[in-house]
């Protein structure tokens, strides 16, 4: 499978039947504005950031059609749904600082500065509540 989609074949050695699929939980911040200004702050600190690992990026943007090109394997399935998580702040902060493609192109200064920004801007707050979409795309091998 690595022609179109550039998956690698690690994921499809299974015979005829199995499946392929690919999951992304990206937070949907424009559903709590308190997260979108959080999110603004790294477009002030960094206009040209390009978010890469999200599942909102690049990638997923024409995956079903890439899986739908890949010879050997029926139509793609795409599900997606809506939860929202309720996390400390302490887990919050967290979130953010496995977000590695914010943090190698901000320098660790400015990602110190947003944490910190993010801080200030959870002070009165117990609890974040995020609503994350699960994205996932299946293909099944063929027989």
């Amino acid at each position: 499978m690595r022609t179109a989609t550039g998956c690698g074949s690690r994921g499809t050695r299974a015979a005829g039947g199995g499946w392929f699929a690919a999951l992304w939980n990206p937070r949907e911040v424009e559903a709590n504005p308190l997260l979108a200004e959080i999110e603004g702050e790294i477009r002030r600190l960094r206009p040209d950031l390009r978010r890469v690992s999200s599942g909102r990026s690049g990638i997923t943007a024409t995956l079903t059609a890439r899986l739908a090109a890949e010879p050997g394997y029926g139509p793609p399935l795409y599900l997606e749904a809506r939860h929202v998580v309720r996390q400390t702040v302490e887990h919050y902060l967290g979130v953010w600082r496995s977000a590695n493609d914010v943090q190698a192109q901000l320098a660790p200064a400015v990602f110190a500065k947003f944490l910190g920004h993010v801080r200030e801007a959870l002070a009165e707050h117990d609890v974040v509540e995020t609503t994350y979409v699960t994205r996932a795309w299946a293909v099944q091998r063929l027989p």
